[in-house]
Parts: C-alpha cells; sequence; structure tokens
C-alpha cells in the first residue's frame, strides 16, 4: 500500500468539510540544498540557546509570548506526546509536526507557533521559550498559509519545510542579537554603578 501525501478531505459534522492530514512521518527528498537550509536554522537557534542560558525572566518572556500568541487551547497531550516520530533531523520534525497541527486546528490564534518554540524547549534545543515567530510570520501571513495549504492540497512537504526553517533562522537569529544588546546593556549597567556582572 502506497501511502498517501496529500491531505484528504472529509465530510466533518454539520456539513463542515475538514482536511485529515497525511500519516507521520512523511517520505521526504533529503537532499543538499535541505540540508544547507537545515544547518542555516539550526546554526542560529544553537547560538540563541548558548545566549538564552545567561539571561535570566525566561518566565516574562515566556508570558508575553503566550499572550501575544492568543488564547491557548487546553490540550491532554504533553509536548513529548506529539513527537509521533524520530526519523528526521529535529527541526523537520516540528516543522511536520507543525502543519499537522495547524492541519486539524486551523485557527489564527498563534498556538501552532507557540507550539513550535515549547517543543524547542521541552526537546532541549532551547533553554527557555525566547523565540517568537509570529514576528516574522505576521509580514508574510499568505506566504504561510499558502505553503500549509500546498502541504494538503498538494503535498508540497518540501515547500513548507524550507520556508519554515527560514522562519526558524531568521527568528533565532534576530532573538541572539535582541539577547546580546541586552547582554551587553547589563554589563554596562554592572561596570557603572560598581557591581559585579553576572554576565
Amino acid at each position: 500500500m502506497i501511502a498517501r501525501s496529500v491531505a484528504a478531505r472529509v465530510h466533518a459534522e454539520r456539513g463542515c468539510r475538514a482536511f485529515v492530514p497525511p500519516p507521520l512521518p512523511p517520505e521526504f527528498a533529503f537532499g543538499l540544498d535541505l540540508a544547507a537550509e537545515l544547518s542555516a536554522a539550526d546554526r542560529p537557534i544553537g547560538e540563541l540557546s548558548g545566549i538564552g542560558r545567561t539571561l535570566p525572566g525566561a518566565p516574562l518572556f515566556a508570558q508575553s509570548m503566550v499572550l501575544l500568541s492568543s488564547r491557548i487551547e487546553g490540550t491532554e497531550a504533553t509536548m513529548s506526546d506529539l513527537a509521533l516520530f524520530e526519523v528526521l533531523p529535529p527541526l523537520i520534525t516540528i516543522a511536520c509536526l507543525h502543519y499537522q497541527f495547524e492541519a486539524i486546528h486551523p485557527f489564527i490564534d498563534g498556538n501552532g507557533r507557540l507550539l513550535v518554540t515549547l517543543l524547542l524547549v521541552e526537546w532541549g534545543l532551547l533553554p527557555s521559550p525566547r523565540l517568537d515567530l509570529s514576528a516574522y510570520i505576521e509580514p508574510r501571513r499568505d506566504e504561510y498559509y499558502q505553503r500549509l495549504l500546498a502541504v494538503s492540497t498538494h503535498g508540497d512537504r518540501s515547500g513548507w519545510v524550507r520556508f519554515f526553517l527560514d522562519v526558524l533562522a531568521h527568528q533565532a537569529q534576530d532573538a541572539r542579537n535582541r539577547a546580546e544588546a541586552l547582554r551587553d546593556i547589563a554589563r554596562r549597567q554592572c561596570y557603572f554603578s560598581g557591581g559585579k556582572s553576572h554576565y
């Protein structure tokens, strides 16, 4: 039996139609170009992870992300429960999980983007939730939804994963730059106040 690569359209309750995402894990053509894009996203995530360990205030950042990402609906599953497969690199796995979540939860509330950041923390790729994808996705909202829909309608996982890795790379780099700037400000304040720096 050949696994389907596009979402199935089904009739749901009250005359609604829905997509049933293709099964996980997906089949992937893992060429050099995708490996380069994965590396480009992986590197700033690692750099952000390093500098993120030196900054206090993760709970405050996480609370602001929750507020910016809108209402979070309760779920019975843990982040680890969502990791149904381990055959792909973690960032590609998260890209696929994000698509799956959005396919079954097609609301513009930001929960899927928050899920990405929480998975990065849960899987040890970031020390704390310091990555806000919405700031990069919002001005590219049309492309974001087109890429997600193309997975459901045409099986274009590759286009989605490339877009997703680009989002991660840009936002991790931006967050790292902001974290470095905050660390520098803290060091200067400590220097001028005559105290000891912890950064």
